[in-house]
């Protein structure tokens, strides 16, 4: 499902400033909620790779 995010801006124009707490705790908790949920599917069907896999060192990493 997607929606524009104008659609996601008309929504937060319409919660009432004394909710507004509320409202961030609701969709922080929601965020939260769906990250957990790739990273279960993510545990639940590992990705499967051939062949070597090589990790760059820190140092490569940061050089990047």
């Amino acid at each position: 499902m997607s929606i524009p995010k104008q659609k996601l801006y008309e929504l937060i124009d319409e919660i009432p400033d004394n909710e507004t707490d509320k409202a961030v705790v609701v969709i922080e908790d929601f965020i939260k909620n769906i990250k957990k949920s790739r990273l279960s599917t993510l545990y639940s069907e590992p990705i499967k790779v051939e062949g070597t896999v090589e990790v760059p060192s820190r140092e490569e990493r940061n050089e990047r």
